[in-house]
């Protein structure tokens, strides 16, 4: 008996952060004691006051009472009781506490690529469960894109016999791939058969949890023309071009038939509201050469490619209609936003798009295979992109402007550089754990500490159940106002390369190069890694700081106002790995205590890589040493 009295003392809760509750409730009362029994029991009761996903949780040391007005109210209410609930010697012990809760948003979800690196229904059945724990409800399930299709399609049976296969790359910056492979060995075929399929959704269910499926159209889709070559674009009368290989064929007949029988399938084994047709990225440079998609634009008068994408986007959402289905695409569909029937949901991952129905996921703030900024990452992330911290997403203001038509927001987890479950689970926890809190709550004012401190207590619960999670990390103002300073003189292109010199404290110089990606007029095409030499932004630059030379002193490039010579908190030396391997280290050393302040970055491009680095750094060694 002593033993337990013990362990009760120790449980003692005095504030609501003590709670550790992930995401916090709306409303929360602290009671006297804890309610202490030998096996978790509740008394439940109908209120149907109550929202659809609300619920009502009392707690006091008679017992345990649920509130909801809806299966889903009450489930989280359980989400609730499990984080509050402690162990003890003799059954479990959970404080005495009074809970009103309830969404901000109805969509609060994850998102899984599989077509990258395949994972198999075990691994997301857990995905799931830790989604469900912290009152997510949406999980986005990336089957289809480019590097292969991973579910069964009856009609089409080479989609996943060619589709699904994965030839491993001889050479790919932007790509780890599966462990114990080695260039140009042949894997699979990977996909799920529709009896699995069914298996996921039917576990989801039971968690309350939607699974949206991802079908690609028009673009990232390579896989099918592999497996379907009559589904691409004719090459036209410019003999010189060479096909852009993912991108289907709009003028010709026989995609929208394909695709048809495809979303027929799909339709029997997902029940959700939602089917993403993808849309993003598109290169179009085929539609402009191909006499079918010219045809078609003729007869359609339109005026530019880009109606092609609005003309398909608009045919399969009228086709989901009828099937009581509504579409939701990346926000490249809603160029066009006027041509988007009313029911259709914008995912906005370059932004936060309000002009539609929108699923708020910009990258800057939700994309989880970008760094967390931890000084020591042992688990390989994108290069580019900035340090995306837990402290960064949870920044993350949802817009007040269209408030009626934001449904919520997600997590994207892309997988090009995930190979394993355990790297998987370090990119997207506790950072998915900000996601919850936004959704969930939409916290009004922000607090991080005590958001931290809750997130610190949930975390220690994950990592006592066995997961791999990270630490908790926190936004870098060095590379925040890199990343705002690069934004302002880049006019939305990449800037990705910086080079620095070294001077006194407090003078330090820092001379900006650019090493990024050619921007066309109809998208960022990652292929041409096109290096600028002396172009556009240099001259913006020249003009941004007034000045001859490409030049800023830190505390102007510092938007923030800091002066880095008087902020002991530079007094150290951050390291950064951006690149699989060691194919590019970039670093960024700032040493107060020398008295000095030192700085380089360099990310290369193409095939220069290594050289491009180390032309970097013999320019910094040679400006250290004078």
């Amino acid at each position: 008996m002593m033993n337990v009295m013990m362990a009760l003392c120790a449980l003692l809760v005095t504030t609501v952060t003590d709670l550790g509750l992930v995401p916090a409730p709306k409303k929360v009362e602290l009671g006297e004691g804890e309610c202490c029994f030998a096996a978790l029991a509740t008394k439940r009761i109908r209120a149907v006051s109550i929202s659809n996903e609300g619920y009502r949780l009392e707690v006091t040391k008679d017992g345990i009472v649920i509130c909801s007005s809806t299966d889903a109210g009450a489930f989280y209410a359980e989400q609730t009781l499990k984080q509050l609930a402690k162990k003890t010697a003799d059954g479990w012990s959970v404080p005495a506490v009074r809970i009103e809760d309830e969404p901000a948003y109805s969509w609060r979800g994850l998102h899984l690529d599989e077509s990258r690196h395949f994972f198999g229904k075990e691994i997301v059945k857990r995905f799931l469960d830790r989604m469900a724990e912290h009152k997510l409800n949406v999980f986005h399930w990336h089957l289809t894109d480019s590097a292969g299709w991973r579910v069964q399609i009856d009609a089409y049976p080479k989609l996943t016999e060619i589709g699904a296969r994965h030839n491993v790359w001889n050479s790919y910056r932007f790509y780890r791939e599966y462990p114990g492979y080695k260039a140009g060995d042949k894997i699979g075929p990977m996909f799920y058969t529709k009896a699995e399929i069914r298996e996921v959704c039917d576990y989801a269910r039971k968690l309350n949890i939607t699974v949206v499926p991802e079908i690609e159209i028009p673009g990232h889709s390579h896989e099918v023309v592999r497996a379907y070559p009559e589904l691409w674009c004719e090459l036209g009368e410019d003999k010189k071009y060479k096909r852009f290989d993912h991108d289907l064929c709009i003028g010709n007949d026989k995609t929208y038939r394909f695709f048809e029988k495809v979303l027929d399938e799909v339709c029997e084994m997902f029940d959700s509201e939602f089917i993403h047709i993808g849309g993003d990225e598109c290169n179009m440079g085929n539609w402009k050469q191909c006499p079918k998609c010219q045809a078609l634009m003729k007869g359609k008068g339109m005026k530019d490619v880009h109606e092609l994408q609005t003309y398909i986007t608009r045919h399969f959402a009228d086709y989901l209609a009828k099937k009581g289905r509504r579409i939701v695409g990346w926000n490249e569909i809603a160029r066009d936003a006027k041509s988007l029937p009313k029911s259709a949901a914008v995912m906005s991952w370059q932004g936060a798009s309000i002009g539609a129905n929108s699923v708020l996921c910009p990258a800057g703030y939700f994309y989880f295979d970008y760094e967390q900024g931890l000084e020591d990452d042992p688990v390989p992330n994108y290069f580019w992109g900035w340090p995306t911290s837990m402290e960064k997403v949870y920044s993350f203001e949802v817009p007040k402007a269209g408030k009626g038509r934001v449904l919520g927001g997600q997590g994207n987890s892309w997988t090009e550089m995930t190979i394993s479950e355990k790297e998987l689970q370090w990119k997207v926890w506790p950072r998915a754990c900000a996601v919850a809190e936004l959704f969930w709550r939409n916290p009004t004012p922000k607090n991080f500490e005590e958001f931290a401190a809750r997130a610190e207590k949930d975390r220690q619960r994950m990592l006592a159940s066995g997961a791999n999670v990270a630490p908790i990390s926190r936004i870098d103002p060095v590379w925040e106002a890199l990343n705002k300073f690069s934004s302002r003189i880049g006019g939305g292109k990449s800037v990705q390369g910086i080079a620095c010199g070294v001077s006194k404290r407090g003078e330090a110089k820092m001379r900006m190069t650019f090493n990024g990606w050619e921007v066309s007029k109809d998208m960022i095409s990652m292929s041409k890694k096109t290096r600028f030499p002396v172009g556009p932004q240099v001259s913006e630059l020249q003009a941004a700081v007034g000045r001859k030379e490409a030049e800023i002193t830190l505390p102007e490039l510092l938007a923030l106002g800091r002066t880095l010579a008087d902020d002991p908190k530079f007094a150290t030396v951050i390291k950064r790995n951006h690149a699989p391997d060691d194919l590019s280290k970039a670093r960024l050393e700032i040493d107060m205590i020398s008295g000095e302040v030192r700085a380089w970055y360099a990310i290369p491009t193409e095939k220069e890589g290594m050289g491009a680095l180390l032309s970097a750094k013999q320019a910094f060694d040679k400006s250290s040493r004078q």
